[in-house]
């Protein structure tokens, strides 16, 4: 494990949406959210730094299960 792995684990660490859009059809759909991943500490020192996360789903039966799903840090 990282360093950034390590903080992001740590007790104080949390997810914040800060955008969500989500397309969908009958059985295929997209999610891609911004969101803010860290402790209090990284968002003080990085206000602004965001985590931009897009997932794919597809509908097989009744249950939506994730075929792809990709996640980078959003640059300015």
């Amino acid at each position: 494990m990282d360093d950034d792995e390590a903080r992001i684990r740590a007790d104080d660490a949390s997810f914040e949406i800060t955008e969500l859009t989500v397309t969908a059809g009958s059985d295929v759909a997209f999610a891609h959210t911004l969101l803010r991943c860290g402790t209090r500490a990284d968002f003080e020192e990085q206000p602004d730094r965001r985590l931009r996360l897009t997932v794919g789903l597809r509908k097989q039966g009744d249950r939506w299960i994730v075929t792809h799903e990709h996640h980078s840090v959003a640059l300015d």
